[in-house]
């Protein structure tokens, strides 16, 4: 009775009914006027049932919404971590093969030294010393053994702490903790050894699996290299020896914290060479004792599938497999360690383990958005039907004031679901640029060190020849002066200048691709135009391009220039307007690529017979056009390429390069005015692929 609305409806209703009373108003009148308040109270709940269904049915069909979009942004989460885990052991792998490659680079021009086959052990702390100290975040030290395999030399990195069996313990310069391990060591028969052995054997390269050192008791990897003379004689051998605790080091700090992974590296046979659990190492993948290990923590029908993924690592293959670990899913991928830039040599597979830690994160961030998306139809619902309640039983002012608090609340959601869309937008952009820009990476870093190794070889050697003219200038300074008149100078071969030369201008070649590129993407690339004969041109650029095909390869270079179509055949005119340091680039850039393409010797297409592979360049007037093509009969395009073959960093993995040549030649014909395509040669069994463009005469 104290409720206000219930008493002010109570003394309206007594009031009517005394007023119907004194008027002579029967029964009848009396029930006919409560009718209004009936149907009132029906119309108020059938409102809100309708409310309430409506909340049910938003709830549902947004609870199926949300569930939709939380399954698609964790499948992408777990896509993601598979891509980087798939990045993280590609790039240790390349980074590994690299550290690889420095080491058999040392051994190499070791070989090589006249130092070591002259025996000139003087001098053999720097040589080995430097070698140590260049490859020390890999190995622990270097070798000498001689024919009859008795150690002659170890070199443990510091230029004074190696010991020659040639000097006793009195004369030795030992500076580090090293000596006394050193002086166990020298003199001492390795001729049994596994590395010595097989490479005296083969008088080959050889890779050793696993060995614990006597000396020291250290599990180690050996590369070891023959010494051989002139005459073919085996003189001994150099090693160096690679710790797997070192291996190990190095595979740690090249992953991403990120993603708390696990890495491992196995041999090509199989051998675990590096793990975080340290009872495995040493152990083949294919045992019964590896497998009874592991078995226990996968899920059912799993451990044959990583005996899978284990047989296509060993072979060289990449491989990617998804693996449940004691209940946690994860990704697990191989990725083959090459110790040079052809796919024959193959020196292991790293594989890394990446659990879905994060989209797990994402799953449950998203599951509580999935209760909000379910429980706020309902709270809306309810709120909704107790407004209506309250707007029927006060006033329309109050039902207005709902409508306006609806409208808001639409445009609040839309509001939301637009900032979402955008979200997902700047996301999907993200992670577009994280891939592009490792990519990069990757490709700059392999196009860097590749042309900077040679050099780096060919300077090492020039400095051990300075050296040994200094020493012997030295010794015969008192019978023939002469012989000092340059004492810092040295000969330096055509072959050896070649070397230099090509890959500097491999380097030249790169930063003006990565400048190039730069002014593209900043709108900042000018053109110097003049009006010039494209036919003379294209002429121009064959003359200095003939010089890019390699010795061994049986290349021909064709140019057939556009004839008048009254004349006898000679070389009409193609005059257009156009930048000629730019177009010299474009051109040079895709005769360049089908030299390098059609550069294949296990190609038949140019066998026994002799029949040299033709690139054909050709001019042609279309309409107010010029069309010009280069035609080889290499390869053809990749399917995997052709899409985004004028794109940034589209390269060829197998043939190199940064994949900037097409991107920026595309970029300055358009400039011109033009358009540029290719296509595969595919009419009456033709090879090789078609690169053509078009310029506006002049």
């Amino acid at each position: 009775m104290n409720d206000p609305v219930r008493k002010r409806e109570t003394e309206e209703y007594g009031g009517a009914a005394h007023r119907m009373t004194e008027d002579g108003a029967s029964g009848q009148d009396r029930k006919d006027y409560a009718l209004p308040s009936s149907s009132k109270r029906k119309k108020t709940f059938f409102l809100v049932v309708l409310v309430a269904a409506t909340a049910i049915i938003l709830g549902i069909v947004s609870y199926k919404y949300y569930q939709y979009t939380i399954d698609r942004i964790a499948e992408l989460a777990k896509d993601e971590i598979q891509y980087n885990t798939q990045v993280q052991s590609a790039a240790i792998s390349r980074m590994l093969g690299k550290d690889i490659q420095k080491v058999e680079g040392n051994l190499q021009t070791l070989t090589l030294s006249p130092v070591v086959f002259g025996n000139e052990v003087a001098r053999f702390p720097a040589i080995f010393g430097s070698r140590q100290d260049l490859t020390e975040d890999l190995t622990d030290f270097y070798i000498l053994a001689d024919r009859n395999g008795k150690i002659e030399w170890i070199s443990f990195g510091d230029n004074s702490s190696g010991v020659s069996l040639a000097k006793n313990a009195a004369s030795t310069t030992l500076s580090n903790n090293n000596n006394a391990t050193a002086l166990k060591i020298i003199g001492s028969d390795v001729s049994m050894e596994e590395w010595y052995a097989e490479t005296k054997k083969t008088l080959r390269p050889y890779q050793s699996p696993p060995i614990i050192t006597p000396f020291d008791n250290v599990r180690r990897l050996y590369i070891s290299y023959p010494l051989v003379d002139d005459n073919g004689v085996f003189q001994g051998v150099v090693a160096a020896g690679i710790p797997l605790d070192k291996v190990d080091r190095v595979l740690q700090s090249d992953l991403f914290p990120r993603y708390q992974s696990r890495v491992a590296m196995i041999d090509r046979n199989g051998i675990v060479l590096s793990s975080d659990d340290p009872e495995r190492i040493g152990t083949s993948v294919f045992s019964d004792t590896f497998k009874e290990r592991v078995s226990p923590t996968l899920a059912k029908g799993e451990p044959q599938l990583l005996d899978d993924f284990f047989r296509k690592s060993v072979s060289g293959q990449p491989a990617t497999v998804q693996l449940t670990f004691s209940g946690v899913k994860a990704v697990f991928t191989g990725y083959p360690i090459f110790a040079d830039n052809s796919s024959q040599n193959h020196f292991g597979t790293i594989t890394v383990r990446t659990y879905y830690a994060l989209a797990t994160n994402v799953e449950g961030i998203l599951g509580e958005q999935r209760i909000f998306g379910l429980a706020a139809p309902a709270i809306i619902g309810g709120v909704a039907s107790a407004v209506i309640v309250l707007l029927l039983s006060w006033n329309k002012n109050l039902e207005k004031a709902v409508d306006k608090k609806t409208i808001e609340l639409k445009e609040s959601n839309e509001l939301l679901q637009k900032k979402t869309r955008q979200l997902e937008a700047a996301n999907e952009q993200l992670r577009l640029h994280d891939k592009m820009q490792t990519e990069f990476i990757n490709i700059a870093a392999h196009e860097l060190r590749t042309p900077i190794q040679p050099m780096m070889g060919v300077v090492d050697l020039l400095k051990e020849r300075l050296m040994l003219r200094n020493s012997n200038s030295n010794s015969n300074s008192n019978s023939n002066s002469s012989n000092n008149d340059h004492p810092e100078s040295v000969a330096i071969s055509s072959k050896h200048l070649a070397i230099l030369e090509r890959n500097a201008k491999r380097l030249q070649k790169l930063s003006t691709e990565i400048l190039d590129a730069t002014r593209i993407e900043a709108g900042t690339l000018k053109l110097d135009r003049e009006i010039m004969d494209i036919n003379q041109k294209v002429r121009n650029v064959i003359a200095d391009t003939k010089s890019w095909i390699p010795k061994d390869a049986n290349i021909d270079i064709q140019f057939k220039p556009a004839v008048k179509e009254d004349a006898e055949g000679n070389p009409a005119p193609l005059l257009v307007n156009i930048d000629r340091l730019r177009m010299f680039e474009v051109i040079s850039n895709l005769i360049r690529n089908a030299i390098k393409f059609s550069d294949n010797n296990n190609d038949s297409s140019s066998g026994a017979d002799g029949t040299p592979k033709i690139v054909t360049i050709t001019t042609e007037k279309k309409g107010n056009e010029v069309v010009v093509s280069v035609k080889d009969q290499g390869a053809g395009i990749s399917a995997d390429i052709f899409p985004r073959l004028f794109t940034r960093f589209s390269a060829d993995r197998e043939r190199g390069g940064t994949g900037l040549g097409l991107f920026i030649a595309k970029n300055i014909v358009e400039a011109h005015g033009g358009r540029i395509w290719a296509e595969n040669n595919n009419k009456d069994g033709e090879r090789g692929a078609t690169f053509a463009f078009t310029l506006p005469l002049a």
